[in-house]
């Protein structure tokens, strides 16, 4: 019904509404899909022991240590995220981006003249990472790494980073949570705080000497149909942070390498922004509503009388981060070209994906502000995500032409609780199969991989996070294509 989608009309549905637009996309690698180059992605994301390209920095930055001078990495991945769902709201549905999106990388690695006499055992590198991407959000990763190679067998490394976060949403339509499918003591709802008013006057509305709030106002109703998108949003902003690595890599004997690499907790400040939303639609649909259902026009008690909801608000969004995480690499070279190489991982979501909260201030539409009671509003979504814990194995041969066959899989356990997944969401797929090829030269190496995510199946029974996805069940479908191109000079 029209009404049951629009009794968060104004901020109250623009903050839900950004809630449910922007969140990261994770999967079995922490935050990237698999892998952030198309060797690691093609034997399955296994990265912290093989340093074989210069974006290997971001995932251990001691391979450093083993990295030749005068090399430079450019890689490029397109992803693509479906979310298939059925609820009993609002049927069956399609959520995620549904499209093929971008994913560049760049690294580069040099060799100082000379530091305290020990230039030939230091190498510094540069590059600019992926972080999250998913939904409207996208923090990306750049910064230096730095290595020490101790002996001829064992190599130190310290990178830092800078996080810059960009969330940008464009939505049509309007948003359940909170609206009358959630009861009076649920806590997900958000309803409208505004006391209603006789305008001009602005003398409170009364029934049975108890003042009337528009929550209850809108739920007088008993609907008129769907009503098309009753809610645009348009809202852009940045925030910054930073995070750090260490690492270190061991080669105990010429065809063995071990890695162990750490990353911190990645802090992102709160992103902050402009937002507009235009509910022009949704004062339409309630006015037909009201009037239908129990002969009140809803202009009746707007200052403005309902007829232009476009509003502007500033918008803060925080609460996301990127998580702390530990890792463990073997590789293991074998006869005739072949190489095995495993990974185990730990990512500690717990404490990187808590709580999503989104503020709106400053709106200045006095329609809007009048249903909501001011022109602020805060919505705070629970997530309670859980650590990971990720395993990895993957098979390489290369021919004596320079031709390299790659194969792996990683497997990773679901952080995202069934009560707190959002309708439409990702994050839980656990399974990765990986393909992937490349040719080696003297002067440049080019790598493609393909990453494939195992069908993937969550059902929630009471949700947590919002009304929309009680007795919700979700499929999410995933694939990541990453081509790799490095020039040595």
């Amino acid at each position: 019904m029209a009404l049951a989608r629009l009794a968060l009309v104004g901020a109250s549905a623009l903050g839900l509404t950004v809630a449910l637009a922007v969140r990261p996309s994770p999967a079995s690698n922490g935050s990237q899909a698999v892998a952030i180059n198309a060797r690691a992605g093609g034997r399955g994301g296994i990265d912290a022991a093989l340093g074989d390209g210069a974006t290997a920095q971001e995932a251990n930055p001691a391979l450093l240590g083993w990295m030749g001078p005068g090399s430079t990495e450019v890689a490029v991945g397109l992803r693509r995220d479906v979310t298939y769902y059925q609820t009993p709201r609002a049927g069956y549905g399609r959520g995620g981006p549904g499209r093929w999106n971008p994913i560049p990388t760049f690294a580069t690695v040099f060799e100082p003249e000379s530091v305290y006499g020990h230039g030939d055992r230091w190498r510094w590198g540069f590059g600019a990472y992926p972080g999250a991407a998913g939904g409207g959000l996208l923090i990306a990763s750049l910064g230096p790494s730095f290595a020490y190679r101790v002996s001829e067998r064992l190599s130190l490394g310290l990178g830092l980073r800078y996080l810059a976060t960009r969330a940008e949403v464009e939505a049509d339509g309007g948003v359940a949570t909170g609206s009358s499918g959630a009861g009076a003591g649920d806590p997900r709802a958000q309803r409208p705080g505004g006391i209603v008013r006789i305008q001009p006057s602005g003398t409170p509305l009364r029934i049975n000497g108890e003042t009337l709030t528009f929550a209850e106002l809108f739920s007088l109703a008993s609907g008129g149909g769907p009503g098309g998108p009753a809610l645009k949003v348009d809202a852009q902003g940045w925030g910054h942070g930073g995070t750090a690595l260490l690492g270190l890599a061991w080669r105990p004997d010429r065809a063995t390498r071990v890695g162990l690499s750490y990353r911190d907790l990645g802090l992102v400040g709160p992103v902050r922004g402009e937002a507009r939303v235009d509910a022009t639609e949704g004062f339409a649909n309630l006015q037909r509503d009201l009037q239908a259902a129990q002969s009140v026009v809803l202009s009746t008690f707007l200052p403005a009388g309902g007829v232009d909801g476009r509003a502007r608000y500033d918008f803060e969004v925080e609460g996301f981060r990127i998580p702390r995480q530990a890792v463990l690499g073997l590789a293991r070279d074998l006869p005739r070209g072949f190489r095995a190489s495993g990974e185990a991982k730990w990512i500690q979501w717990s404490q990187a994906m808590r709580e999503a909260v989104f503020r709106l201030e400053g709106g200045d539409n006095p329609d809007l502000n009048e249903i909501n009671g001011g022109p602020d509003f805060t919505a705070r979504i629970p997530l309670h995500w859980r650590d990971q814990y990720v395993a990895a194995a993957g098979l390489e041969w290369e021919s004596a032409s320079g031709l390299v066959l790659r194969g792996g899989h990683s497997v990773g356990t679901n952080p995202v609780p069934a009560n707190t997944v959002l309708v439409g969401g990702s994050g839980f797929a656990q399974h990765h199969g990986t393909l992937g090829a490349g040719y080696r030269r003297e002067a440049w190496v080019v790598d493609l991989a393909w990453e494939h995510a195992w069908q993937e199946t969550i059902s929630t029974g009471t949700s947590r996070s919002s009304a929309d996805a009680d007795g919700a069940r979700q499929k999410l479908v995933q694939d990541v294509i990453l081509v790799s191109y490095e020039r040595r000079f």
